[in-house]
């Protein structure tokens, strides 16, 4: 096991698993975040429902650190034995097949932008101090929670965040779409006769599902909102 762990395949299969499960986090965070179009009450809802227990929201934490983490030291020890394999042969002269993207050619350069992006988005939102706590009525029960919606909102008024949000998007829908390619041809999906059809199948994922979903919540809270609001 610690053989097949450590060898090429086995890193490339062990980054598709952990890609897989960041992907799954990803559309579970989408649309949990889509609730945002439902107003005040509903996203504040479903926040105070993520939040209400302490302990299973640690553990959550703490499996997605460790999906994040195992990732990135995958990736970094596919990419220096990459380096390594090629020796002195330069980009241009190296032979690729398929056609070669700007996501193909720099997966570990769009991920660390988005580790980077990640971290601002964690201290914008997660680790937010100054946030309005008010009352919101669950059920029949009425508790103290905090208005993380108006948060958002207003954080969107600012157009640097749509600006940095977007950008983020981008590179996470091409970064994903890039990633499921390479994740099914590791585990030994992408054979000749589905090969175009997984091919779209990533990049709908990639850019149109995670892509275009996330894009929507900057666009419509810094620009259509505050038009709505106007008028």
């Amino acid at each position: 096991m610690i053989t097949l762990l450590t060898s090429s395949i086995g890193k490339k299969v062990s980054m598709a698993i952990t890609g897989f499960f960041l992907i799954t986090f990803s559309l579970v965070h989408l649309f949990g975040n889509l609730t945002l179009f439902g107003g005040q009450d509903m996203f504040n809802s479903y926040a105070y429902f993520l939040t209400k227990n302490k302990f299973v929201l640690i553990l959550l934490e703490i499996g997605l650190a460790v999906g994040f983490l195992s990732h990135i030291l995958i990736s970094i020890l596919v990419s220096i034995k990459n380096k390594s394999a090629r020796g002195s042969v330069g980009y241009k002269n190296r032979k690729t097949f398929g056609k070669a993207t700007i996501f193909s050619s720099n997966m570990f350069w769009t991920g660390s932008l988005i580790l980077v992006i990640l971290i601002y988005h964690l201290n914008h939102y997660r680790l937010a101090e100054e946030v309005k706590i008010i009352s919101l009525n669950i059920g029949s029960e009425i508790v103290k929670a905090k208005d993380l919606y108006s948060l958002v909102v207003n954080s969107f008024q600012n157009k640097w965040n749509v600006f940095i949000y977007l950008i983020f998007v981008f590179l996470l829908g091409g970064h994903i779409s890039h990633g499921l390619q390479s994740s099914f041809r590791s585990m030994g999906f992408y054979q000749k006769k589905y090969g175009s059809l997984l091919q779209k199948i990533s990049i709908f994922i990639g850019f149109f599902v995670i892509g275009l979903g996330f894009s929507t919540i900057p666009i419509y809270f810094g620009f259509v909102f505050e038009y709505l609001n106007k008028n």
